[in-house]
C-alpha cells in the first residue's frame, strides 16, 4: 500500500524547511552521515511521534514554535485519518542522519503492519532539543 497523496502534502506542510525536505541530497550548509550506531534516545522519541501522530493526540511542548504553528489541530486530525490504518511499525531503523545549520534530522525507515513501507524525518532543533521537523514520505 501506498502513502496517500494527503499525507505526503501534509507532511511538506509540517517538515517547515526545504533542507530537512532532501536528506539524501543536502545542501552546502547540511552534511549527511550514514547512522552506524542509532541514538536509542531519538529512535524512542521518533517512535513516539509516529505514534502520536496516529493518533491524532500530539504533545505540542515539544514542539519548536514554528512547528506548533504548522501543526494546526486540522492538519494532525487530517494525518492520523490518513496513517492510523497502516498500524503499527512492524519495522523502524535509523537509516542516516543529517546534519544542517540549525537542527539534526534523523531519517528512519519504517515497515507497517499493512505492508506500507516509509521514510520519517524527525528534525530536532540544536539549541532546544525541541522538534522543528517531522516528514512521512514513501520507500524508494
Amino acid at each position: 500500500m501506498k502513502i496517500p497523496v494527503a499525507v505526503l502534502a501534509c507532511a511538506l506542510v509540517l517538515c517547515g524547511g526545504a533542507a530537512i525536505a532532501a536528506p539524501a541530497s543536502p545542501g552546502p550548509s547540511a552534511s549527511a552521515a550514514p547512522a552506524a550506531s542509532p541514538d536509542r534516545a531519538v529512535l524512542t522519541r521518533a517512535r513516539a511521534w509516529l505514534g502520536m501522530m496516529q493518533s491524532g493526540k500530539i504533545d505540542r511542548t515539544q514542539l519548536t514554535p514554528e512547528m506548533n504553528a504548522a501543526m494546526t489541530d486540522a492538519a494532525v486530525a487530517s494525518l492520523a485519518g490518513e496513517i492510523a490504518p497502516f498500524g503499527a511499525p512492524t519495522s523502524f531503523t535509523q537509516s542516516r542522519i543529517v546534519h544542517g545549520p540549525t537542527y539534526t534530522a534523523y531519517v528512519y525507515a519504517i515497515t507497517f503492519k499493512n505492508g506500507t513501507k516509509a521514510l520519517m524525518i524527525f528534525s530536532l532543533d540544536d539549541a532546544t532539543g525541541n522538534v522543528s521537523g517531522l516528514r512521512l514520505t514513501p520507500a524508494e
